[in-house]
């Protein structure tokens, strides 16, 4: 829109205005009528003061305080629950604080609903559109003015792309452009397209010939089998991927052999693989492995496993690892160094020490001890939290879903999953927030997971009502209806 690309150029006819004499400022006098929406979203633009967990003062806005579940102590200041270790006598007042907070929540909702519903009015978009019209040409009829020549050498300048301010030199500008106009550079644009489409066929073809293990990965990224409802399921570094090939067993075995022939001490096969049953019930094969070999090795198996055993798709045999003590040790370091600059608040020198420490981590940790998943289970979720405070929502929802396909009963990666669906929005995400956060809340895994759980959902619910709504409104396939759409998109939930 032209708005944004002139505003630099309204500022200098205001500071060239005042130059030349004006009492009032070119930019109050002709353009006043310019007008933003941001004012409008309040809940991002006004600053509150929020009490860190030392009660130091730190600035923030309401969104944010929202969005990480705290609530507002008086107007004016928001808080989290440590606030009453310094203040147990405003202990009594918390329901009330949570209720005003749900009000605020709900407020900033239907704020944001009417301003989307303001934004794309077809009226409004029109009345816009001739508003940055009539706004651009008196910009040139003042500019000609003032500068002392004719309005076809400020056309000739606007035509180049490039404006020359008498006080800040030459600005880029791109102006309104007429939506005849711009069908017709479409179509152009699609002409040239094809010109350049056509001399670069061959190179193309050399592209695609060194690209089929490429293809090749985005085939089985579309398998079911790689998706865990909206998020993509390959796990840690692809690990399932390798998994489901048919070649997973005999590379592992070959490996296997080669290892022992260099070992001081040679294992048995049956010491060194799980042996998968097929056939069977399934639940009781789940069982057989845990209480026959998982528990007293205090191995743990990954969920990603687990649920290809429940489809029937699971190798017969699935090998064991041990990441070393050096390994461990690595880990274990960085993971330190990361949880002490999350605890300072630098998120991105925090993901440098994951990172890091995912470095000493192998790709196949399908059946491992218990202690070391766990730690690999921590790192993960521990990046989608950092991720989330940077405002990195696709990327803090595939961090925990690679926790999740180690652990899907990780009740961190779960909330955090959570918020990252709930601040992406759309009913594929809301569906799948509220699945993973009554997963939570059915597991009873810690009090605290449960209030954290039961909060979010009322948040999701929230926003799925509002989807329903816009949903019956547009929907014109009565076989097609709301309930059917959740089904949907929960089946692929797991």
């Amino acid at each position: 829109r032209a708005h944004h690309s002139i505003r630099d150029y309204l500022n200098c006819l205001s500071l060239l205005g005042k130059m030349s004499g004006y009492d009032t400022p070119l930019f109050d006098f002709h353009y006043n009528s310019y007008d933003d929406d941001d004012d409008d979203e309040w809940w991002i633009h006004h600053n509150i003061t929020f009490f860190r967990p030392d009660l130091s003062e730190e600035g923030k806005y309401v969104q944010w305080c929202l969005d990480h579940d705290f609530f507002q102590i008086r107007e004016g200041y928001w808080s989290g629950d440590w606030y009453y270790e310094t203040h147990p006598e405003e202990k009594i007042l918390h329901q009330e604080r949570l209720n005003r907070t749900d009000e605020i929540r709900e407020l900033v909702e239907n704020c944001k609903r009417r301003l989307h519903e303001k934004r794309n009015c077809p009226i409004r978009k029109a009345h816009e559109e001739m508003q940055d019209a009539a706004l651009f040409n008196r910009l040139q009829d003042d500019l000609a003015r003032m500068r002392g020549v004719s309005r076809e050498a400020i056309d000739k300048e606007v035509r180049s792309g490039q404006i020359m301010s008498p006080i800040s030199g030459p600005i880029q500008i791109q102006p309104p452009i007429p939506k005849r106009n711009q069908v017709a550079m479409a179509n152009s644009k699609g002409v040239a397209n094809k010109i350049s489409d056509s001399k670069e066929a061959n190179s193309m073809i050399k592209e695609d010939e060194s690209s089929d293990e490429d293809d090749l990965g985005r085939k089985l990224a579309q398998d079911d089998r790689f998706w865990d409802g909206s998020w993509r399921a390959d796990g840690f570094m692809g690990m399932f991927v390798r998994f489901d090939s048919e070649d997973y067993l005999e590379d592992q075995m070959a490996m296997f052999f080669e290892e022992q022939e260099d070992s001081s001490s040679p294992l048995q096969i049956e010491d060194a693989f799980l042996d998968i049953l097929s056939g069977g019930d399934v639940e009781t094969e789940v069982v057989r492995l845990h209480q026959g070999k998982l528990i007293p090795g205090k191995l743990h198996l990954a969920s990603g496993v687990s649920h290809r055993i429940i489809m029937g798709i699971c190798p017969p045999k699935v090998r064991i690892v041990k990441l070393d003590t050096e390994d461990m040790e690595m880990l274990l370091k960085n993971k330190a160094l990361g949880n002490q600059s999350f605890s300072k608040g630098k998120f991105e020198e925090a993901m440098e020490h994951y990172e890091e420490a995912l470095l000493s981590i192998v790709d196949n940790l399908f059946v491992a001890p218990t202690d070391q998943i766990k730690q690999v289970v921590n790192v993960l979720s521990n990046q989608a939290e950092c991720h989330l405070r940077l405002n990195q929502d696709t990327e803090a929802g595939d961090a925990a879903t690679s926790a999740l396909l180690l652990d899907e009963g990780h009740d961190k990666s779960r909330i955090r999953r959570a918020k990252a669906e709930l601040s992406i929005g759309g009913t594929a995400y809301l569906c799948q927030a509220e699945v993973d956060l009554e997963h939570v809340i059915e597991m009873q895994s810690s009090e605290t997971s449960v209030e954290n759980a039961t909060s979010l959902l009322r948040r999701v619910k929230s926003k799925l009502k509002y989807e329903k709504k816009i949903f019956e409104q547009e929907n014109t396939n009565k076989d097609w209806g709301w309930d059917l759409v959740m089904r949907s998109y929960k089946c692929r939930c797991w």
